[in-house]
């Protein structure tokens, strides 16, 4: 982690960088691992998403814990995504198939943070998007590359979804 700490120039804020990454390098790596398939590629996407992380500290600085591990599983799943696109278009070019995809859990002790990590992705984005990091529709709407009606969409369904998720009396299954 030294390295990361050196771009953060007090050391309060490096002791603090430190600390989150050591916390959420587990869950970020297994994030990164469920959607790239390969260890190796997982851990990419972890340091890739610490390094960005690390440059732009001061957007996390003094931000709640649920904030920061939504924004670090956010950071680490987009990072995952850039590489899987970048070895899926490789993979058409060369004309090898695509690996199945696979759906991933998370175990919390919250029943609704258990059910938004286990919303489909696009579903999933968006709420976290809109209720942790504090974005209009239409700003998820330009970060996700579509337009605001399909934004709006998405976020209610992704409420009643989670509603009916939180409401029933088994584990959030989905």
């Amino acid at each position: 982690m030294l390295i990361y700490v050196l771009i953060l120039d007090d050391p309060e804020d490096q002791e603090s960088f430190d600390k989150m990454a050591r916390t959420y390098k587990g869950l970020m790596f297994t994030v990164a691992r469920n959607i790239v398939k390969q260890d190796q590629d997982a851990e990419d996407a972890v340091q890739k998403a610490l390094w960005a992380v690390a440059r732009n500290y001061d957007t996390l600085r003094g931000k709640p814990e649920p904030v920061v591990r939504s924004y670090l599983v956010t950071a680490a799943e987009n990072h995952a995504k850039n590489i899987y696109n970048t070895k899926k278009r490789r993979r058409e070019r060369s004309g090898d198939s695509e690996p199945t995809g696979q759906v991933y859990h998370y175990v919390t002790d919250n029943k609704l943070a258990e059910c938004i990590l286990q919303l489909p992705l696009e579903y999933r984005e968006v709420i976290l998007l809109k209720h942790f990091h504090g974005y209009t529709l239409k700003e998820i709407a330009k970060i996700q590359g579509i337009s605001q009606s399909k934004s709006e969409k998405r976020h209610r369904d992704a409420k009643r979804i989670l509603k009916a998720m939180y409401e029933t009396e088994e584990a959030c299954e989905f």
